[in-house]
């Protein structure tokens, strides 16, 4: 069944059909949360000329007052690295953002992680 099927990114209408789908959908994503900057990874070499114009298309379209929010679209260089590179700098900021002085970690619930260094 998987060798009868046909890659998306063969056919050009249907590619580009995908990228519009994906593209309201995410625009919806980046409206909501207010999202800054996105970042597109992986194997994205059959997208780069078109994905971008499309996602701000989407963005003016999914928003109130019509504008792309300022919202900045970038490709990722690490390819399919770049979901594990994201997922280990949320973990890192999330550790090292949970820092706090020596001086009052015993007055707290919560103790810093840097205190099972001592």
């Amino acid at each position: 069944m998987v060798d009868s099927a046909i890659s998306v990114t063969e056919n050009r209408e249907a590619l580009l059909a995908y990228l519009g789908e994906v593209c309201e959908n995410l625009a919806f994503l980046i409206n909501t949360l207010d999202i800054a900057h996105v970042f597109i990874g992986g194997n994205v070499e059959t997208i780069e000329s078109v994905m971008p114009d499309m996602l701000r298309s989407a963005l003016q379209a999914n928003s109130l007052d019509h504008s792309d929010g300022g919202t900045q679209i970038q490709f990722s260089s690490l390819g399919y690295q770049a979901v594990s590179f994201g997922a280990a700098a949320l973990v890192l900021d999330k550790v090292l953002m949970n820092l706090e002085p020596l001086s009052d970690y015993a007055t707290q619930k919560v103790l810093p992680l840097f205190h099972l260094l001592a």
